[in-house]
């Protein structure tokens, strides 16, 4: 999974979903700061997000809004680590 997302990343920089995976496999794997690394440039891309055909835009702010809490989540666990 996380390969795919390194090649998704290689063709689009601000590939939301791609950096959310490695900012959630990051935190997993406990390496705050790779985490935030990703979850900033997500967060930053999330409003530049393309609606799938066939997704209505209530289910496109829904999940716009679940990626937006992994991805602040994993930027607060570096700061919260960083202040142990």
């Amino acid at each position: 999974v996380v390969d795919t997302a390194d090649r998704l990343l290689a063709a689009s920089p601000d590939n939301v979903r791609a950096l959310m995976v490695l900012a959630y496999s990051e935190r997993q794997d406990q390496k705050w700061s790779d985490a935030a690394q990703h979850a900033e440039p997500g967060l930053q891309a999330l409003p530049k997000m393309v609606k799938p055909q066939g997704l209505s835009d209530a289910d496109l702010n829904k999940k716009k809004e679940q990626m937006s809490k992994l991805l602040k989540l994993s930027k607060l666990l570096k700061l919260s680590r960083m202040s142990w």
